[in-house]
């Protein structure tokens, strides 16, 4: 019988703390993107993932999901909206 070490616990954490992210960020960047290019304008949302993006290293949205940055994107998709919905005084 194997026993679980340490690093195979973490690492067992690690692929569900990702593999959840995945699950609840993909949908949601979907969606932003969605919202922000127009929910029927389905050729602009698929263009916007595939295009590589030079504020996101080069990659393509698609190429960090697969990456499994997902997370890292989302955040990113947030931040940019915010900044292009924000009063133009500030908060």
């Amino acid at each position: 019988m194997s026993s679980l070490t340490d690093k195979k616990v973490k690492d067992i954490f690690n692929m569900w703390d990702t593999l959840f992210l995945d699950r609840y960020s993909v949908p949601r960047i979907k969606r932003l993107v969605g919202e922000f290019f127009g929910i029927d304008n389905h050729e602009k949302i698929d263009t916007w993932f595939s295009t590589s993006n030079p504020m996101l290293g080069n990659m393509a949205p698609n190429e960090m999901i697969k990456a499994g940055r997902s997370g890292k994107l989302l955040k990113w998709v947030e931040q940019q909206l915010y900044t292009v919905h924000l009063p133009e005084g500030g908060l």
